[in-house]
């Protein structure tokens, strides 16, 4: 039986594991929990692969026993290499080992007691229902309260409502005497039925969200909630997982509020309201489309890239601090050139995987190769301080700096490089390396920078390893 939630914890930590799965369970979210959930006659081994695989995130009971405890580290590998959300639920005060700390470092851990408190268990299941909503993944039953629709196709000119005057950057709170001004609804009747549920879901996620506006943040969550809608399958195709990154931008909203009052009003698609963001992109969007009177999801996800603040495009490319396995980095200006029917060589490859390979490609124009040398590939690896293989090589006690300096010195041609990436020039090291990631990966998973380094290294002639030496 599959669940939304898997609960991974040490089986000296049973009776705590419990109590999290009774708490969930008794508020309308399923749970798969070893062994109550491993049939008769199935394997043990392969129902947690199974149970890990069709999860949508995974409680991690953490205890010095979970530090320890193989079989945990393994389910939380398994978790993490299948870009599954991690919450772990701190049950003692002890620091994660080196080993759980890479695969749980950028978490938002939820402090708790053993056993854990009704009040510990209340903020989990919070953050976990509010995470399953963004997903449309609560069972019908235990939904939040679905948020009516404001348009009316028929008299949406003639209707007048609510909505907050507030319309400054961020998300927040209406004043507490609750003050609205009439203000007429948008007209959203040249949107298709994909782009019309676009802007709904949004609208959903800014009241749960208690926001005064649609924020970037939300617009974008709103554009991933259909996980075969365009913009999800131009993520995928770009290596990014649209779900952890709806999870995340909807999560960073929530935490924006500071109010705690439940009786909070449906925020309305008001000028007001939208005026910052959706309106610009509706008119962008209008302008762009083939027919003006059915814009697509394409067209709004292309104009919301163009009319996007500068930012928010900054964040996308680095919303979580020090995220070592990569899951959701984003280039919204990548996004918007690309088409998911159609992808290119650098298919699949998370945002600092693909920078390397444009890199090298980089370096090879300027140094005028063709093709790509390996030489030129090692450069771009190690052509910033933050690269993974610049902390490998300085753990090494290699001079990095002069090392890139070297290798680009030392590669030099007449010839015209192309200014696009293709086929010839990638023939002798990019392109076996792209292959031997994409093996690594698995079928169906993202390249990440450490994967790609891995493949690299691997491929790589021997005889430019022995150069290295003396370089």
């Amino acid at each position: 039986m599959s669940a939304p939630i898997f609960i991974s914890y040490p089986s000296q930590n049973e009776k705590s594991a419990k109590a999290v799965c009774k708490f969930l369970e008794d508020r309308g979210i399923d749970c798969w929990i070893a062994p109550r959930n491993i049939g008769v006659g199935t394997e043990y081994a392969e129902a947690l692969v199974d149970a890990i695989n069709d999860c949508q995130a995974l409680v991690l009971v953490f205890s010095s026993h979970a530090n320890t405890s193989n079989q945990v580290k393994r389910e939380v590998e398994r978790a993490v290499s299948k870009g599954k959300v991690i919450v772990p639920i701190k049950i003692e005060d002890v620091p994660p080992t080196k080993a759980m700390e890479f695969f749980i470092c950028n978490t938002h851990w939820l402090d708790s007691c053993d056993p854990p408190s009704e009040a510990h268990l209340e903020n989990l299941f919070r953050d976990i229902r509010s995470f399953l909503s963004a997903l449309g993944k609560m069972t019908p039953s235990h939904k939040l309260p679905k948020v009516p629709s404001q348009i009316d196709r028929a008299s949406l000119a003639d209707r007048q409502t609510t909505g907050s005057s507030d319309s400054n950057m961020g998300s927040r709170p209406l004043p507490t005497n609750r003050q609205h001004k009439v203000s007429q609804l948008i007209n959203l009747d040249h949107l298709d039925n994909d782009a019309l549920n676009v802007v709904q879901f949004a609208q959903s996620l800014a009241s749960r969200s208690r926001s005064t506006e649609i924020t970037h943040r939300l617009f974008m969550a709103g554009f991933l909630s259909e996980s075969e809608g365009f913009a999800s399958r131009v993520c995928r195709t770009a290596g990014v997982n649209p779900r952890l990154l709806c999870a995340l931008l909807v999560a960073l909203s929530h935490q924006d509020s500071d109010s705690e009052d439940d009786d909070w009003p449906t925020l309305q698609l008001t000028v007001e309201a939208t005026e910052r963001i959706l309106l610009p992109t509706l008119d962008r969007a209008s302008r762009m489309a083939a027919n003006r009177s059915a814009i697509s999801e394409r067209e709004l996800f292309h104009a919301f890239c163009e009319q996007a603040d500068p930012a928010f495009i900054e964040f996308l490319k680095y919303p979580v601090e020090d995220e070592a396995v990569e899951p959701v980095e984003v280039d919204l200006t990548e996004l918007r050139q690309m088409n998911p029917d159609q992808p290119g060589m650098l298919e699949r490859l998370t945002l600092r995987a693909r920078i390397v390979v444009k890199q090298a490609h980089q370096l090879a124009r300027q140094r005028r190769v063709s093709p790509i040398p390996n030489r030129l590939v090692l450069a771009a690896f190690i052509s910033t301080p933050e690269r993974l293989a610049c902390r490998l090589l300085r753990e090494a006690h290699v001079a990095v700096t002069a090392l890139c300096e070297a290798l680009v010195n030392s590669a030099s041609g007449t010839t015209e490089v192309d200014p696009m990436l293709n086929a010839e020039l990638c023939e002798r090291i990019i392109t076996p390396m792209l292959r031997r990631s994409r093996e690594l990966a698995g079928q169906g998973c993202f390249v990440t920078e450490r994967i790609l380094l891995r493949a690299f290294s691997e491929v790589t002639d021997p005889r430019f390893k022995a150069q290295l030496k003396t370089i």
